[in-house]
């Protein structure tokens, strides 16, 4: 084997070890933890739901539209007609 293909091989097997190294280095993520404050207070309650139906008052099915839209809530006796 030549003298340059070896440096080039060599070279070539440092670069790419450096680039695993850093690439293992860099996506390295700390572990995080919660404090337990902040988990117990995203349970939700019936008193939660209670009070945002009181200040909603008390709409269900997305405010109470219309199941079926007839041509009269539109204006036009065809709905799928162009304007």
């Amino acid at each position: 084997m030549s003298k340059g293909l070896s440096y080039f091989i060599l070279g070539f097997a440092l670069t790419m070890a450096i680039v695993f190294g850093l690439g293992w280095y860099l996506t390295k993520a700390e572990p995080v933890s919660a404090p337990s404050s902040t988990a117990k207070s995203d349970v939700l309650t019936k008193e939660d739901f209670t009070k945002g139906s009181s200040d909603t008052n008390g709409l269900n099915k997305n405010g109470d539209l219309p199941v079926v839209v007839t041509g009269d809530q539109l204006g036009r006796e065809n709905p799928f007609d162009s304007y």
